[in-house]
């Protein structure tokens, strides 16, 4: 895997890039990075769209208010970097990890339905958006999630355990085979979510609830859950 650092071809290759983006593709080159490690490395605003990464690390860098709309993502690292208000709508990801990344207000709206396997453990991402996509094999464990924003999306196998998602929207969205158990030392905080019109079936885990007499065995997992919350009120 190659090594790159700022000072080296990675910005001849951007500058062919955005002429490959303004000339609709008749001069300059579409970004297309493979085998390569970039340590250390500010990217800030810059126009990533339509780019194809293939077993690329990000780490330790900086990639604020980055766009990256429409590009293509396969077996990506992004480790300890710097991602706030960067735009990666309409994008495809297969089988990447954001570790321990700082994600917040960037936005990942409209992803391609082909996109799973993606991982946000640990991550800080607040008012963070995923509008109108679909989320498969997604883990978000631990990640810290505030205000974010699942409105009109389609969430299935998704891993939300011991996430911090106080004042998140899940309106319109349906919701399948996903976990927002605590457990394990893992505290899930579902504090003032909005549900509105949100679809949630019986394969959906929520934690106990404890000294709930109003319970029926009829109830979905959802409704005890919003059950234990008017109680709390």
């Amino acid at each position: 895997m190659k090594l790159w650092s700022q000072d080296e071809d990675i910005n001849s290759l951007i500058t062919a890039h955005n002429e490959w983006l303004a000339s609709n593709g008749t001069i300059g080159k579409q970004l297309m990075l493979e085998n390569v490690r970039m340590c250390d490395i500010d990217f800030r605003e810059v126009d990533f769209r339509k780019a194809l990464l293939k077993d690329v690390t990000f780490k330790n860098s900086i990639l604020d208010g980055a766009t990256f709309i429409s590009g293509i993502f396969c077996r990506v690292e992004f480790y300890k970097c710097s991602i706030e208000k960067a735009d990666f709508s309409k994008s495809l990801f297969l089988n990447t990890a954001f570790k321990k990344c700082e994600l917040d207000s960037a936005i990942f709206k409209k992803l391609a339905n082909l996109s799973s396997d993606i991982k946000f453990a640990y991550c800080k991402m607040l008012d963070i958006n995923f509008e109108n996509s679909t989320l498969e094999n997604i883990d978000f464990h631990g990640a810290v999630m505030r205000k974010a924003n699942f409105s009109n999306t389609i969430i299935e196998n998704v891993d939300f355990r011991g996430a911090d998602l106080t004042d998140a929207k899940f309106d319109n969205s349906s919701i399948y085979y996903t976990n927002f158990k605590s457990g394990s030392g893992m505290t899930t905080k579902l504090n003032n979510i909005s549900w509105t019109n949100a679809y949630l079936n019986d394969t959906v885990k929520f934690s106990k609830i404890k000294n709930a007499p109003l319970i029926k065995k009829d109830m979905s997992p959802f409704e005890i859950f919003l059950l234990s919350e008017k109680k709390r009120l």
